[in-house]
């Protein structure tokens, strides 16, 4: 009897090890400079339509995923390399080395001019507003920046860097319909290192850092405080859950799953190599990473992980091949069942499935 126990016990312990395994497969034959957004492939390269001398500046839009050509007389949207969804003659003058343009999905675009002079356009190429976010600091201020969801739903301008009495802190400005600015966030003695707002443009997360802890302060979209989370280590980026209750939140080195409201830790584990991506899926209580070493926009040396966070199991998997990715293209994860994932946003589209 004894014998037979053990021998069960031992059946078991092997099956369950078949089981748990995590499975990749990369789909595609992109090269690395080849990515495909909103459907599209794109080439970041864009050596097939930057053969202008009159281009001033070039983007692919992160947010959206279109490319923007900023002309001295026009500007022209694609939604890939070929012809353009939309050209607008403009005139700007250019030359400063902080003009940047941001396009929206319906044609209409705003041009940063200078650090903190934004311009914006509807999509016929006419002017429809001016704002300045110049903190109007004697001592100094970074470039300002902007950020919003793929809709331009919700809109922000932030400036990164504001010194006053020998000290750097910061500030964020909601843009309103009518083109106000509404003062959201203000920190005398905290830098911003990012801004980023959710797909759905639904929350508005501020990366800051100061003396002590990084943090990430969470808003909804009208620019009410939901909280403010403090990470050990450098937070170089964060995720809102798929239901709108977790943020993950990503250093180098390490990823930690947070109730947004409550802000209490759900999950948190280290890695010994670079962590590139990471989020939590709620529905299977999984996080879902990515460590690889990079050399200029390719990565090496991958490994996927799948962190159960109730089970409190691991599972990893090696990818022996190259990805290409791009700083201006999001990595996303779709789910598609339980424990079945997609990945976008590199070169070439990566299949996750997961047996705990």
């Amino acid at each position: 009897m004894k014998y037979l126990t053990n021998l069960a016990l031992f059946l078991f312990l092997v099956n369950s090890t078949a089981l748990a395994q995590l499975s990749v497969s990369v789909n595609g034959n992109n090269s690395m400079q080849v990515f495909t957004i909103n459907d599209e492939n794109v080439d970041l390269s864009r050596s097939s339509y930057l053969n202008a001398s009159s281009v001033l500046t070039s983007d692919i839009n992160t947010l959206t995923g279109l490319s923007t050509l900023l002309k001295s007389d026009a500007v022209e949207i694609f939604a890939a390399v070929n012809e353009p969804l939309f050209t607008s003659q403009i005139s700007t003058a250019g030359g400063d080395e902080s003009l940047k343009i941001y396009a929206a999905l319906n044609g209409s675009f705003i041009i940063r001019e200078n650090i903190a002079n934004f311009l914006f356009y509807d999509s016929k190429g006419e002017i429809k507003q001016t704002i300045s976010n110049s903190s109007q600091s004697t001592e100094g201020e970074s470039i300002s920046e902007f950020a919003a969801d793929p809709a331009m739903k919700t809109k922000v301008l932030y400036n990164p860097k504001i010194v006053r009495d020998g000290v750097e802190g910061s500030r964020a400005r909601i843009i309103e319909s009518n083109y106000t600015t509404n003062d959201f966030y203000n920190s005398s003695d905290r830098a911003i290192r990012n801004v980023k707002v959710s797909g759905e443009g639904q929350f508005i997360g501020v990366i800051s850092y100061g003396s002590g802890d990084d943090q990430l302060s969470l808003f909804d979209r009208f620019g009410n405080e939901l909280n403010t989370i403090s990470f050990d280590q450098a937070v170089m980026d964060f995720e809102i859950s798929s239901n709108g209750r977790f943020v993950t939140l990503r250093s180098n080195g390490r990823v930690g799953v947070y109730d947004i409201l409550s802000g209490e830790r759900v999950g948190s584990t280290s890695f010994r190599s670079r962590l590139q991506f990471a989020t939590f899926v709620p529905e299977d209580h999984t996080i879902v990473a990515i460590t690889a070493e990079s050399s200029g926009n390719t990565l090496s040396d991958i490994e996927f992980h799948a962190i159960n966070t109730e089970l409190r199991s691991i599972e990893r998997k090696e990818y022996n091949g190259r990805l290409g990715f791009h700083d201006e293209v999001p990595v996303t994860l779709l789910r598609n069942n339980a424990n079945e994932y997609v990945l976008n946003g590199f070169n070439n589209t990566v299949e996750l499935r997961i047996n705990f």
